[in-house]
């Protein structure tokens, strides 16, 4: 499968649904957290369900803070995961990020999933904290140019 990415509302209200499904469904996220207001100023990978009802499968969004692509939102549909999906949202966010010529991209991973992203080549930095409950670590991957 292959991501695409989105700016229309249709795309993102795709990814938010997906969102509002892991994270607030399952994770128990307050969803005030959950929708931040910044949706409309990111851009969105996802993969849609090409098999069943076009629904978004996995998500990504990229936002620029000071120069500094932050991705955030990395949601996996449950019956999704261990796919590889996550990897391939990440790595359309990645190549949007050079595209843009970002030298950095940050991100707030759960400890969870830290192994996840050191296996994308992010590197943690700072103290574990918690965000919505959660822990979490801070995470960085310097951008190669395309």
């Amino acid at each position: 499968m292959q991501a695409v990415l989105v700016t229309d509302p249709e795309g993102r209200s795709a990814a938010v649904a997906l969102r509002m499904e892991v994270f607030v469904v399952e994770q128990g996220v307050d969803a005030d957290i959950e929708i931040d207001g910044r949706d409309d100023e990111a851009e969105h990978a996802v993969i849609f369900d090409q098999s069943g009802d076009g629904s978004a499968v996995a998500t990504a969004r990229l936002l620029i803070v000071q120069g500094v692509g932050i991705v955030g939102r990395v949601a996996v549909r449950r019956s999704a995961r261990g796919t590889g999906l996550g990897a391939v949202v990440m790595r359309t966010i990645e190549d949007r990020a050079r595209e843009l010529e970002l030298p950095v991209l940050e991100l707030h991973a759960q400890l969870s999933a830290e192994g996840f992203y050191a296996r994308l080549g992010y590197e943690a930095f700072g103290e574990n904290y918690l965000e919505a409950g959660i822990p979490h670590v801070s995470m960085r991957k310097v951008l190669t140019p395309a």
